[in-house]
């Protein structure tokens, strides 16, 4: 009985989040447009506010900045509890480039999008409790010369050649630990683009997806069931069955929790909600509603799509 416990564990650990497992520092950074090295300077709820100090990827106008805290989960845990007063370098993106609405969100299921800043070294915390150290110094630099290493090869679809890997790798012991594990080698890196773009010429015109609530399709949602605000859009094929491979960003969103007559309104500038939301969807009960409207999603083919309203009915517990 214990060995099967442990075999679901480990399923669940290494299944649950699309982003968990190891994350080489040199993937993390071909999946990033930004980087910066400051200290969190205040905490609320949703975010941590980063002061920043130094720019390393992208072009940051903001003095401080605020990004999506990271959330510990069964599989994944920050390296200790947020504080005001740390030094890291974060790795992150705008949840979208679309519109003016957007947050600032770290990338990776176990916080490995904050590093650490001791006096003369950077710490990764790449796994579950573990992490590797890299050397301070001239470490900004080398993380820049290789996203534009990673870029030149990206931009163009560019097969990287193992001249060119090891030409990088000499020009110093910190190029070559960064570059060791260059995702561009891995056989499959490219495979998901290629499945996606063949899922859209095989549909042609680009249909209208179906709003998915935490992974629920239907209007009434036990809330036993009810814990996130999350939105999703998806190509439902019926049967249970949905196209992973043609993809529906949601851009923003408001949302009314309509909980014992009284309506409570939020704005929601990614898929995910924040934890004020998650907080107060759980606080439903039987008969309480919850409203997304204002839904703004990105279809497969780049346009920007109004999609329509959806209410969501709470009904009683499922035991």
């Amino acid at each position: 009985m214990k060995f099967r416990l442990t075999l679901l564990l480990l399923f669940v650990c290494f299944h649950a989040h699309a982003d968990y497992g190891y994350m080489p520092l040199s993937y993390l950074i071909t999946q990033v447009n930004y980087g910066v090295a400051g200290t969190i300077v205040k905490l609320d709820n949703n975010y941590f506010y980063l002061r920043v100090d130094s720019t390393i990827l992208g072009k940051i106008d903001e003095d401080t900045i605020p990004i999506i805290r990271f959330k510990d989960w069964n599989c994944g845990r920050r390296y200790t509890a947020y504080k005001v007063g740390q030094q890291e370098i974060v790795f992150f993106n705008k949840t979208n480039n679309d519109i003016p609405e957007f947050d600032y969100k770290g990338v990776g299921g176990g916080c490995e999008f904050e590093l650490t800043v001791g006096r003369d070294s950077i710490a990764y915390h790449c796994s579950y409790g573990g992490y590797i150290r890299y050397p301070r110094s001239g470490f900004a630099n080398v993380v820049k010369e290789y996203k534009q290493f990673i870029d030149s090869f990206q931009v163009k679809s560019r097969k990287l050649d193992s001249n060119s890997w090891r030409k990088f790798s000499a020009r110093s012991a910190l190029h070559k630990k960064l570059n060791e594990n260059n995702p561009l080698l891995w056989p499959n890196y490219r495979e998901f683009d290629q499945r996606e773009e063949k899922s859209k010429k095989m549909l042609g015109k680009i249909p209208e997806p179906t709003i998915y609530i935490d992974g629920i399709k239907g209007d009434s949602v036990s809330i036993s069931y009810i814990k996130h605000i999350r939105l999703e859009l998806k190509h439902d094929l019926g049967g249970y069955l949905i196209d992973e491979h043609l993809k529906y960003k949601v851009l923003r969103f408001d949302v009314d929790v309509i909980h014992n007559g009284t309506t409570k309104t939020m704005t929601s500038k990614n898929e995910y909600g924040n934890e004020d939301m998650n907080t107060l969807v759980r606080l439903v009960e039987p008969g309480d509603r919850v409203r997304y409207y204002n839904i703004l999603c990105k279809y497969p083919d780049g346009k920007i799509v109004a999609v329509k309203e959806k209410t969501v009915y709470a009904t009683a517990k499922v035991y």
